[in-house]
């Protein structure tokens, strides 16, 4: 996918490129996510460019609660190269909420594993950290 694809260009590549018989549910629902996370990542990318890569602003902008949440999104849409260019630019100031490039992992390379999760501490209802 390119990052200059607009959101209906790509859905006709999607249908264009599966088979001639009807979807099965499962194609449905995968086009449709495919889609919508096309045009979730074509709108965050304007938006971005828009506000010249405040992220506070395109939280504001976007009705994201704030600049984590588009940090978190920019890695679930796959625009870390977009991120990096605007970094290397320096439209990114580094803050306290700048993708560190320790954290920064290929959408492709990333592993669904609780190997990869920070340990955490074990929280209980009645346990020592509960309120008192």
């Amino acid at each position: 996918m390119t990052s200059n694809s607009d959101p209906i260009t790509l859905c006709r590549s999607i249908v264009a490129r599966d088979t001639p018989h009807p979807p099965t549910r499962s194609e449905y629902v995968r086009i449709g996510q495919e889609a919508s996370q096309a045009a979730q990542r074509a709108y965050l990318l304007v938006k971005l460019r828009a506000h010249d890569w405040n992220l506070t602003a395109t939280a504001r902008s976007t009705g994201l609660a704030n600049a984590s949440n588009v940090t978190r999104e920019i890695r679930k849409l796959g625009l870390i190269a977009e991120y990096q260019a605007a970094k290397k630019a320096g439209k990114i100031s580094r803050g306290p909420r700048a993708v560190p490039a320790s954290e920064i992992v290929p959408p492709d390379a990333q592993q669904s594993g609780a190997e990869d999760s920070p340990p955490h501490a074990p929280t209980h209802p009645h346990g020592a950290d509960a309120p008192r």
